[in-house]
């Protein structure tokens, strides 16, 4: 299968002019909370990889008691976007969060944008601020993220850049 955009963690040197186009910077990592968060992917991404949302997260649940007791809350992917809760207001506003797993990188950025450490199970733009590996749940990223930062910016664009073309010449 091929790889699509995403899917990949940009690399190379990106500088930080593109910086102050964001409306706010990630805030520190979290060094407090107790619970693990995991963000279910929506059913269609489970049985397009040959599984379901049950198996799959029988299969997390068991990995990681491996490792911690920690309290793991489930939060499942709503299909309509006009139920759909934020995200990032839960995890803002829940200050008992130690760590998210997901494997989307939306629901890793906005973690990471709140100083929450990531486990992310897909490759994408946060690899390379997050751990892989469920086994390092006691071992979480909370290192630098400037140069991901400028890498982000490098990989996002606004629809006038899109239209004006300066997305394709970046």
């Amino acid at each position: 299968m091929a790889d699509h955009l995403h899917s990949n963690t940009p690399t190379g040197y990106f500088p930080a002019d593109r910086l102050g186009m964001l409306p706010s910077l990630p805030v520190p990592w979290r060094e407090q909370g107790s619970r693990i968060i995991v963000v279910c992917a929506s059913d269609n991404h489970h049985l397009l990889h040959g599984t379901t949302r049950e198996l799959w997260q029988q299969h997390i649940k068991k990995e990681i008691r491996q490792y911690t007791d920690r309290p793991m809350e489930w939060r499942k992917k709503q299909p309509s976007r006009k139920t759909r809760t934020s995200l990032f207001e839960d995890l803002r506003n829940d200050k008992d969060v130690y760590c998210v797993i997901s494997d989307s990188s939306a629901a890793a950025i906005e973690a990471i944008w709140l100083g929450i450490p990531v486990i992310t199970l897909g490759r994408h733009i946060s690899s390379a601020v997050s751990r892989s590996q469920l086994s390092d749940i006691n071992d979480l990223y909370r290192g630098p993220i400037g140069d991901w930062l400028c890498a982000l910016t490098y990989s996002q664009f606004t629809q006038k850049e899109m239209y004006d073309g300066i997305a394709i010449e970046i």
